[in-house]
């Protein structure tokens, strides 16, 4: 110190030193908290990203195009709904792909992706039809040249 005026290193101890203070931690423990904190962010970060390429994934994987033929459902094991449009698919002799949601990755990803809140969603071709509402299967399945009356072959529950 040279005239009442501190150096430049002894100004720059003396903040440390007063950080120090005001955390009341010793300089290596907030040291130590920083990397802590830092190391933290950065696996957030990289679990964003993860959880983002999985998001965007399943959306190329499941979401259907507009030229899509495919016939999907997501469903489960004790859904009423799901297994009688299960038995309806199966006696018009329609060919489907079916996922349990509750059992199946891919079922999860993709009732992810299509933002299913309930089964069974349906996807016919390009169109995505959530709950079981047999209007919008007969059309959607029309539109792929399915003709099929899913009320004559039975209601959910039915006799």
């Amino acid at each position: 110190m040279t005239a009442g005026r501190p150096t430049a290193d002894e100004e720059r101890h003396t903040d440390l030193v007063s950080d120090s203070a005001r955390s009341g931690l010793p300089l290596s423990r907030q040291a130590l908290l920083d990397r802590t904190r830092k190391a933290a962010l950065w696996t957030a970060f990289a679990l964003a990203l993860v959880l983002l390429a999985l998001d965007r994934y399943a959306a190329w994987a499941h979401r259907p195009g507009a030229e899509s033929t495919r016939v999907v459902l997501y469903t489960t094991a004790w859904c009423g709904y799901c297994a009688a449009l299960r038995q309806q698919f199966a006696a018009a002799n329609i060919e489907f792909t079916e996922y349990d949601v509750e059992k199946s990755l891919s079922g999860q990803m993709g009732f992810w992706a299509l933002r299913g809140r309930g089964v069974p969603v349906s996807v016919v071709g390009p169109d995505v039809i959530y709950g079981y509402r047999e209007e919008a299967l007969e059309a959607s399945l029309a539109k792929l040249g399915h003709v099929t009356d899913l009320v004559t072959l039975g209601p959910p529950g039915g006799p």
